[in-house]
């Protein structure tokens, strides 16, 4: 449809919320035979309801397409629990490879990692990442990096003597108040207050 058709309409606005527009072909939705019966079901009524034009038809062909979306949401979360084997083993790749990140000090060269980043490597796109670790885990992709930072951060505190500034810049972050504020918001004390934790 054309993007006039939900101009000042309330699905203008929700159709945003929904991740899966900038999923990947190869990330299709998998349905059903009942599932495809459904929305084999909303594209007829939607065409039932084009052919015979009045004052309504739009509210009612907006409605369907929102149901349609609603469908699809539903059938996504579906298929993250149904293809869980599949999708934990990326959850194992993805640790994988901020370790790998981590351990090979790309974050010197190339900064902290993103979640764009990580998506590439896993052949994914940024969303569908985030939606399938968020099924799993109840955390998107980029709190999956974020706790890695601080599980790295705290490796560097309990074992090295070098400064805080030190480990920001060697864990990818331009500024050390930006380390402060991420150790500070997940556990609730900063790094230096952290250290001196350990070492007592």
């Amino acid at each position: 449809f054309h993007p006039d058709f939900i101009q000042h309409q309330s699905l203008q606005t929700a159709i945003k919320n929904y991740s899966f527009f900038t999923y990947t072909v190869s990330e299709a939705l998998h349905i059903s035979a009942q599932e495809e019966h459904y929305i084999i079901e909303i594209f007829q009524k939607i065409e039932k309801e084009y052919a015979h034009i009045d004052l309504h038809t739009q509210d009612i062909i907006l409605a369907h397409i929102e149901l349609l979306l609603k469908y699809c949401n539903r059938f996504y979360q579906r298929q993250f629990i149904t293809r869980k084997a599949v999708h934990t083993d990326i959850l194992s790749q993805m640790e994988y490879l901020l370790n790998g990140y981590f351990d090979h000090s790309k974050t010197l060269q190339q900064g902290l990692p993103t979640v764009e980043y990580c998506a590439d490597k896993l052949h994914l796109s940024a969303n569908y990442l985030s939606d399938l670790l968020r099924s799993l885990t109840g955390q998107n992709a980029q709190q999956h990096i974020h706790n890695k930072l601080i599980e790295k951060a705290k490796e560097k505190l309990r074992t090295t003597d070098v400064s805080v500034s030190t480990i920001a810049y060697e864990l990818g972050f331009e500024q050390p108040q930006s380390l402060n504020r991420l150790f500070k918001k997940k556990t609730a004390i900063t790094p230096l207050e952290f250290r001196k934790l350990y070492r007592n």
